[in-house]
């Protein structure tokens, strides 16, 4: 089965958090507050929208803070912190291999600041041959617009492309549009690489994949 391009997921596929939730709240707030796991429930819901394509999080994220009784200088911290990840040297040197022989296309949820921050400071524009973020297509995974919307603009038959995510709703969502898709989670794996190539090998891709 021919394979047009290989789709990757960011969060949880090819990069992670720099620290955990409570490590993170603890070094913006200076505490961990009492009612973190509300106020990060917040957090989310506000960047939500902004994933879709509706306004940027670091617009909205301040009159939310302040609801909680934190000041603007918060917000610039927390948007900070929100954007410092790991990324798995491992799984770019997968990507590196497989697009000597198929084109590898980022496909992730974010908002814009962040998308801009991935791509220009992470580098993932240079890593990557296409770059698919939800705020730029205004539908978000795991809604099957958002794999149709990718198969539409590049011209490609939904069957000749490959997805690997971290999330089975967004697995099961990619499918339904005809995608070839697994999960993949890099919190899971200790020999990240290999784990990754043997879901790819199960999607029918071939090519690239030797170490």
């Amino acid at each position: 089965m021919k394979t047009e391009a290989i789709l990757f997921d960011a969060d949880g596929v090819i990069q992670m958090p720099a620290r955990s939730v409570e490590a993170m709240m603890r070094d913006v707030f200076g505490h961990l507050p009492q009612d973190y796991r509300a106020l990060v429930r917040d957090i989310v819901e506000t960047e939500k929208p902004c994933q879709w394509g509706d306004g940027e999080f670091a617009a909205r994220l301040p009159p939310v803070l302040a609801g909680w009784g934190y000041g603007a200088g918060t917000a610039q911290r927390l948007i900070r912190a929100w954007t410092t990840v790991h990324v798995s040297d491992e799984i770019l040197s997968v990507i590196d291999a497989l697009r000597s022989h198929t084109p590898c296309w980022l496909a992730s949820n974010q908002e814009p600041s962040r998308a801009r921050h991935m791509s220009e400071r992470l580098g993932y524009r240079n890593v990557f041959d296409r770059e698919f973020y939800s705020c730029d297509l205004g539908v978000a995974k795991p809604d099957p617009a958002y794999f149709a919307s990718i198969a539409e603009s590049a011209a490609v038959a939904p069957d000749a492309l490959v997805f690997v995510d971290d999330r089975e709703e967004n697995v099961v969502a990619a499918r339904t549009c005809g995608l070839r898709a697994a999960v993949f989670n890099l919190r899971h794996e200790d020999a990240p690489a290999d784990a990754l190539r043997a879901v790819l090998g199960s999607l029918g891709v071939e090519s690239g994949l030797n170490p």
